[in-house]
């Protein structure tokens, strides 16, 4: 089965950091794309609103060869139109549909989801355990109930689909307006949707305090372990701050 992979790329809003900000001196979009090219073997379309110019000019800066990336910019594009255009392009078996600001998902939470697909669901995604407490509230905010954890799970990214699930997923909704809300809708209709290990670096940069914790993740990714300066005859301290 043939895979392949849409960004859908809207306008951020006044608190979201936009996709093009550096992490580690790389833009984040930049980031999300390579992840995906490096494990999926068919093309990466990266879908933008025409009013995010910038997206397009910084992927042909910065990966000006990448083997099957596209980049379509659609006017006034919402998310539903966005994966849609994305798939017009695509002709792929599986599609992994990725949010652009997710830029340190490991190769292999991308090799799972899309492994699962294959399996025979309709639809996979990327969960990590929920840590804090969660409290359902009642419509005047008092606390009615705790939610067992052990049940809970957070979504992340990427998520793939059988092409022909995705596609009827678009054409049964009307909304898909949050992240991940295809895999709701898929759910709603009665599909089949495995969940798989996700990682603790696969978050996604909404903030300003989520560039700093992504910066000290691609900082402590970028330092190489005791026993591996010591393979390579580096100093004991490592390369700490080299780029």
């Amino acid at each position: 089965m043939t895979v392949g992979a849409v960004i859908p790329v809207a306008a951020p809003g006044r608190t979201d950091i936009s996709p093009v900000h550096p992490i580690g001196g790389v833009p984040m979009i930049v980031g999300v794309v390579r992840a995906l090219i490096e494990v999926l073997t068919g093309p990466c379309v990266v879908v933008t609103d025409s009013h995010v110019d910038d997206v397009p000019a910084v992927l042909g800066a910065h990966l000006p060869a990448a083997p099957g990336l596209r980049v379509v910019s659609v006017a006034a594009a919402d998310r539903k139109a966005m994966i849609a255009h994305g798939l017009a392009v695509l002709e792929t078996d599986v599609v992994a549909v990725q949010d652009a600001n997710r830029p340190l998902v490991p190769a292999e939470v991308i090799t799972r989801v899309v492994e699962a697909v294959r399996s025979g669901a309709d639809a996979a995604v990327p969960v990590v355990p929920v840590t804090d407490t969660v409290k359902q509230v009642d419509e005047h905010g008092r606390v009615v109930a705790t939610l067992p954890r052990e049940q809970l799970r957070e979504i992340q990214g990427p998520r793939a689909f059988r092409r022909d699930v995705l596609l009827a997923v678009l054409r049964g909704s009307d909304d898909l307006a949050g992240p991940a809300a295809e895999v709701a809708a898929l759910r709603r209709s009665g599909g089949k949707v495995q969940a798989v290990g996700g990682a603790a670096e696969a978050f996604a940069v909404r903030h300003a305090v989520d560039v700093i914790r992504a910066e000290a993740l691609l900082a402590e990714r970028r330092t190489p372990s005791p026993n591996q300066a010591r393979d390579a005859g580096w100093p004991a301290g490592g390369l700490r701050g080299v780029r």
